[in-house]
């Protein structure tokens, strides 16, 4: 943003007009060069010659970037760091205008630092930064969320003394961790409560639960990022907590890991084995595959197998069509995600909601269809 800046005083001086490489040597006219750097200093704005020059992005007309990283593998390097005493000076200059503006923090450590310098072979000094943290972030399906249940078993003798006071007032408590069906399947992990009121996240709760809740809740009153995120409550400790988290978040998927962040990383290693694919959670149905191979419950051909057993009548076809046209497992996903896409899944639940009488995005007291004869 320009924030005044092209106001200010002009960034391009006989200094800084140094640095710029303006084509290779006699390629431009002497007329030509002197064209550029006039045009340059109409924009200087935009150029930055240190950290503090350095402005922010409008998210509102910047695309959002996806960066790819690879873990970093250190060298096997003994003895001093920087041999050099000059070196040495360039480098703590260097990374002291870097702590100075934000850009990195202390750190210690050669190689559990998150950032470091070394001086390369033609002598620039290069900064090398781990970028696994904020591609945690920035990056889709970086990685999978993790399993709550544990919460729920920590958590246990809480949710118990809130049952017994519920019961004592004469209300019903829902289960806050995942039940068994006979022959030892869970149950479908659900907080029982109305979903005509906004859910709110109280101890004991199970968050994958609470989480699933506020997205149909959201969803049947077609809300965006932006209500889902203003409408993430808690109660008791969690309330401040809540808010603390999701402040600053203008995504959704962002708003679910910083929450999962929060309440601590819990082990994934329960399984609904009663998940069926029903055309509106592709995301939720590939994970509790992918869990129970992890888990040895499967091998990767019963993986397939299992796709298209669990998939409804109804999509049953189009799945096996997929699975027996590719080969490998990332491409069977990147095909299901092709043919049923967020806005397919979503047009789906709308059907599903309006054939029990629950219509989106408005309240109604009778079936659309009873308006209709009316008219």
């Amino acid at each position: 943003m320009r924030e005044g800046i092209q106001n200010g005083s002009c960034r391009i001086n006989d200094e800084t007009e140094k640095k710029l490489i303006i084509g290779e040597p006699g390629f431009l006219t002497r007329q030509a060069e002197d064209l550029v750097k006039e045009l340059i200093r109409e924009k200087h704005g935009a150029y930055a010659f240190n950290d503090d020059q350095r402005g922010r992005l409008d998210v509102d007309k910047i695309k959002m970037i996806r960066i790819h990283t690879v873990p970093h593998e250190p060298w096997n390097v003994r003895g001093a760091k920087y041999p050099n005493p000059e070196d040495r000076r360039r480098v703590v200059e260097y990374l002291d205008g870097k702590i100075r503006t934000d850009v990195a923090g202390y750190s210690s450590g050669p190689y559990a630092s998150p950032w470091f310098c070394f001086v390369k072979p033609n002598g620039v000094l290069r900064w090398v930064q781990d970028l696994q943290r904020l591609n945690a972030v920035t990056v889709r399906d970086v990685r999978g969320l993790p399993n709550a249940d544990q919460l729920s078993e920590v958590c246990a003798g809480v949710t118990l003394g809130k049952e017994e006071a519920m019961a004592q007032s004469g209300a019903e408590a829902g289960p806050s961790r995942p039940t068994l069906r006979k022959g030892g399947q869970r149950r479908e992990q659900r907080i029982s409560r109305n979903l005509e009121e906004l859910p709110i996240y109280r101890v004991g709760d199970s968050l994958r639960a609470f989480l699933r809740d506020l997205e149909e809740y959201a969803f049947r009153r077609e809300w965006g990022n932006r209500e889902k995120i203003a409408n993430v409550r808690g109660a008791e400790m969690y309330k401040r907590r809540n808010e603390g988290v999701v402040a600053g978040c203008t995504r959704w998927r962002v708003c679910k890991e910083r929450l999962w962040r929060d309440m601590g990383e819990f082990p994934r290693d329960d399984v609904e084995n009663d998940l069926r694919f029903d055309g509106t959670n592709l995301e939720d149905f590939v994970e509790s595959l992918q869990l129970a191979v992890e888990r040895g419950e499967w091998s990767e051909e019963e993986k397939r197998k299992q796709l298209i057993t669990k998939s409804d009548k109804g999509e049953k076809e189009e799945v096996r069509g997929i699975v027996e046209g590719s080969r490998t497992w990332k491409r069977i996903t990147a095909e299901l995600w092709i043919a049923f896409t967020q806005a397919r899944q979503d047009q789906t639940r709308k059907e599903k909601l309006q054939k029990k009488g629950l219509w989106i995005g408005r309240e109604m007291t009778e079936p659309q269809g009873k308006e209709e004869e009316n008219e």
